[in-house]
């Protein structure tokens, strides 16, 4: 089973939800504290036989561990780290649910990822990944495929307001610039190519956008061409994390060797 990136993010948030610490978990899953800190570091992934055992003991599916696929653990909210608070990041379709009638998703809402929460947020703040390019502009403000755009339900939204709107026996959540004239309320694009929504009896304005963070992986611009330099030696960041990674993936890699050594010798041996 493949394992993405976001796994490291999920056990974290799942066990620190029960109250577990490092060696809790990994008593209970029978590794050692190391393996479950190299999981959380994401400088390494578990075996299936792990895999499984780290589900059973945090309630939580195989597939929704590995891949954030199928529902998530009955665990609420998970509000804090050490420094700064989390919010989530769901999707368009999950946001589209919140807040309706005889739904409690909101109370207990579980993103695929999370983020570090603006100053000021409220804690029924989460984010959205912008996709496509109806909010996209050439002047002023602009949300590109992309953009991270951080959304507070508790803020009443006012005209100019970028937002995020349920329409009505719509499934899913479209974001948009929420205009009232004379009036008449509307969902405005910033792309030109898209038509004014004059909104209608039943539509449900779920949170009002506070901030938008940009992930230049999803661009070709400088970002992805500029050469950052470490001025202690003169190489390229990017090729100093890369030999750290390595290192600690060579490191991890016989740790398990190990690990795995000392397993059949205690089987052998009983």
């Amino acid at each position: 089973m493949n394992i993405d990136d976001n796994f490291k993010n999920r056990i974290q948030l799942v066990r620190q939800s029960l109250g577990l610490t490092q060696g809790d978990l990994a008593d209970k899953v029978g590794v050692v504290r190391r393996q479950i800190a190299a999981y959380e570091a994401g400088d390494s992934k578990p075996r299936i036989n792990v895999l499984n055992n780290l589900a059973a003991t945090l309630g939580a599916t195989a597939e929704w561990l590995a891949q954030g696929i199928g529902e998530s653990p009955e665990i609420g909210r998970v509000r804090s780290t050490i420094t700064l608070p989390l919010i989530p990041v769901i999707s368009f379709v999950q946001a589209g649910t919140l807040f309706k009638e005889n739904n409690d998703d909101s109370k207990s809402l579980i993103g695929y990822d999370y983020i570090a929460a603006p100053q000021n947020a409220s804690s029924d703040s989460f984010a959205i990944v912008i996709e496509g390019e109806s909010m996209q502009s050439d002047n002023g403000m602009s949300f590109t495929t992309g953009s991270l755009v951080i959304f507070d339900p508790l803020i009443e939204a006012t005209n100019g307001d970028f937002v995020l709107c349920r329409l009505p026996n719509s499934e899913s959540a479209i974001f948009k610039q929420y205009i009232v004239d004379q009036g008449h309320e509307y969902l405005a694009s910033l792309n030109n190519k898209y038509s004014t929504i004059p909104l209608e009896k039943g539509r449900f304005i779920i949170g009002v956008a506070i901030e938008s963070r940009i992930d230049f992986s999803f661009t070709n611009g400088y970002a992805n061409h500029k050469k950052l330099y470490d001025t202690s030696d003169g190489l390229p960041i990017e090729q100093l994390k890369n030999q750290k990674i390595s290192e600690n993936k060579n490191i991890f890699k016989r740790l398990d060797k190990i690990e795995s050594m000392l397993e059949k010798l205690l089987t052998k041996n009983n």
